[in-house]
């Protein structure tokens, strides 16, 4: 690590002590950028459409601009997922303001359809419907022949389409 940052590992070790230390500052730091976009976006007062764009942007964006993220996270759940759970999670303050904000989305949902969707499910349908390429982007490089730019450039065709089609899911059902 202190080779690749170009640093001293003395200096490394006096301020980070452990990689564990330097890997719940780097995730935190990570992950309350993003908190940080999406309570502002949840908490605003825009209609549901402008909230899942810019929630499909926040995500599609954020790992265009760190595309192993989604990865080195799923790996490291694996080995500790309190730790990482908590750092994703944030404070309480967040997350009961997201919890909050939820219910008022689902209220809005609900106007106008004989059944809801829970918010939980719309939530993680965004975040999985955006996180899933990122994971195996690889994958996706390697069998379709792209490189990053080109698959950078489909994912942000692809935000797009992403809030059309959870928007049509949100639609009334017609009988």
């Amino acid at each position: 690590i202190a080779s690749v940052a170009k640093v001293n590992k003395a200096s490394l070790h006096y301020y980070y002590r452990s990689k564990d230390r330097l890997f719940e500052i780097v995730l935190t730091e990570v992950c309350g950028v993003i908190q940080e976009k999406l309570i502002l976006i949840i908490k605003s007062e825009d209609n549901i459409e402008v909230i899942i764009k810019e929630l499909i942007d926040v995500y599609v964006e954020t790992l265009a601009n760190q595309p192993y993220l989604p990865n080195f996270i799923v790996n490291e759940i694996s080995s500790n997922p309190e730790k990482v759970l908590k750092i994703l999670l944030g404070d309480k303050l967040s997350t009961y303001t997201i919890l909050k904000r939820m219910v008022i989305i689902r209220n809005k949902l609900l106007k106008g359809r004989k059944e809801g969707i829970n918010p939980f499910d719309l939530i993680l349908n965004i975040i999985s419907l955006n996180v899933f390429p990122f994971l195996i982007r690889p994958l996706i490089l390697s069998h379709f022949k792209i490189n990053d730019e080109q698959f950078n450039t489909y994912m942000n065709n692809r935000k797009s389409n992403l809030s059309n089609f959870i928007l049509k899911g949100l639609e009334p059902k017609t009988t």
